[in-house]
C-alpha cells in the first residue's frame, strides 16, 4: 500500500494549530493520552492485532485484559505505548524543544514517480542483484565494527541516502557532540558507484592540512564533506573475495583510528 501525503495541506493545517500556542496544559494532556492510544491502537492494527480501539485503550490506560484476545496482542499494547513513553523521556532528557519541530525536511528528496504511487521498477535485476551482494558484505563488515566498538549503534539503513551504516557515538553531549559514521553508501552524486565511508562529525577543518593516508586504495572526500572513502573500483582491483573482504577490513580498520584521531 501506498500513501501520498499532501505535504502543503499539512504545512496549512500546522501554521493554523500555531495561531494556538501555547496551548492550554490540560488540553496538551488529552492530546498526549489521545495520540498515545491512537497511536499504539493503529500501529499494532497494520501488523495483525485485533484490538479494537476501544479495547486498546483499556489495555493501556486501565491494565485491564480483554475476553477472547491473545496475550501477545495485549503485550503488543503494552509495549507500543511503553515504548512512546520512553522515546518521550528521552527527548526531554536531551533538552529538545517540540515546538521547534516542522514539516521542513533537513534533505532534499529527489522527485520520484513512487511518491505518487507508482511501483517500484527494477529495470536491470542483474544490477539489482549485484547491488543486494555488496548490502550484504558490508553488513557483515559493520558488524564486526559493532563488535569492537562499544559506542556503535546497532546496524540501520538510512532512508535519506539508503546507505547502510552504524554510528559510532563519542560523545552524546549537547555541547560537544562527536560521532563517526562507519557504512556502505549504494552511491550517489558524488560517487557514481558503490562505496564504504567514514565521516566524522563534527567535519575537521581541513585546509592546509595534510591528512594521513588510507590502506586498500582509499583516499579523503573533502568537499562539500569530510570522510575517508574506499570505493568498489579500488576494492575490484583485488581479485579473490578473501583478498577483497580484507581490503575493507583494512580500509574500515585504519579508517576509524585516524577519524578518531581527527576529533
Amino acid at each position: 500500500m501506498v500513501c501520498v501525503v499532501n505535504y502543503d495541506k499539512l504545512t496549512e493545517k500546522l501554521q493554523e494549530l500555531n495561531q494556538y500556542r501555547p496551548l492550554p496544559d490540560m488540553l496538551v494532556r488529552n492530546l498526549d493520552d489521545w495520540f498515545r492510544v491512537e497511536l499504539t491502537y493503529t500501529s499494532n492494527a497494520i501488523e495483525g492485532n485485533t484490538l479494537t480501539r476501544k479495547e486498546t485503550a483499556l489495555v493501556v490506560e486501565k491494565g485491564l485484559t480483554v475476553g477472547g484476545k491473545s496475550l501477545t496482542e495485549h503485550i503488543e499494547a503494552t509495549n507500543h505505548a511503553h515504548a512512546l513513553d520512553w522515546l518521550k523521556e528521552q527527548v526531554n532528557l536531551l533538552g529538545e524543544d517540540a515546538e521547534k519541530l516542522s514539516l521542513e525536511f533537513p534533505y532534499e528528496i529527489p522527485v520520484y514517480p513512487t511518491a505518487g504511487g507508482s511501483p517500484f521498477l527494477f529495470t536491470n535485476e542483474k544490477l539489482f542483484n549485484e547491488l543486494g551482494k555488496y548490502f550484504a558484505n558490508a553488513n557483515l563488515v559493520l558488524k564486526d565494527v559493532v563488535n569492537n566498538n562499544n559506542e556503535a549503534s546497532p546496524i540501520a539503513c538510512w532512508p535519506h541516502h539508503f546507505d547502510i551504516a552504524t554510528l559510532i557515538v563519542l560523545d552524546n553531549s549537547n555541547n560537544n557532540y562527536k560521532s563517526i559514521g562507519v557504512g556502505l553508501s549504494p552511491g550517489d552524486d558524488n560517487y557514481n558507484e558503490p562505496y564504504f565511508y567514514i565521516t566524522p562529525w563534527p567535519y575537521p577543518k581541513t585546509g592546509g592540512v595534510t591528512l594521513p593516508g588510507l590502506p586498500s586504495g582509499g583516499f579523503w572526500h573533502t568537499n562539500g564533506w569530510v570522510g575517508a572513502i574506499l570505493i568498489a573500483t579500488k576494492i575490484l582491483k583485488y581479485i579473490t573475495s578473501e583478498d577483497q573482504h580484507s581490503a575493507v577490513q583494512k580500509f574500515i580498520n585504519k579508517g576509524i583510528k585516524e577519524v578518531r584521531e581527527l576529533l
